[in-house]
């Protein structure tokens, strides 16, 4: 079970992290998923960009659920390159099936990366701007990310 956290058990570790990179992730088409294949989809979809990241991320990094199908990743960098690389390597899963009780599906993910200001004062704000370069993705044609 993947467990889902809420911004304040997480803003410590984001005000803490200044100056590193972090990743939005979230679920490409979640609404047609759940509507189309069905909740267990849904379900299942949400545990596999879960093992996705943590296949994805170093050593040290961490990651959460803060929505319903989206997810932070603290990378603990200052390198821009390494949030890049942790993100192509969650796109390269897209052509991953995932397996359900009711068969086989394919999804994809859209990703924001952002830099933790040195000067950050609300947790927020920095997942705000990670989100808003994630739509900036999904709107650039989804399975992929954006630098912001």
């Amino acid at each position: 079970m993947v467990k889902k956290y809420d911004l304040a058990a997480i803003s410590e570790q984001i005000l803490a992290s200044k100056g590193t990179y972090v990743i939005c992730v979230d679920i490409d088409q979640m609404l047609a998923i759940n509507d189309e294949i069905g909740y267990a989809a849904g379900d299942a979809a949400i545990a596999e960009t879960a093992g996705r990241i943590g296949r994805s991320i170093g050593e040290g990094m961490e990651y959460y659920r803060i929505g319903g199908d989206s997810f932070t990743v603290l990378t603990k960098s200052q390198d821009v390159k390494v949030a890049e690389a942790i993100a192509q390597r969650i796109v390269s899963f897209a052509e991953d099936e995932v397996m359900w009780s009711g068969g086989t599906f394919r999804f994809s993910l859209s990703m924001g990366i952002v830099k933790i200001p040195l000067t950050i004062k609300d947790a927020e704000d920095t997942l705000r701007r990670s989100e808003e370069a994630m739509i900036a993705a999904k709107h650039h044609g989804r399975n992929c990310y954006k630098v912001m």
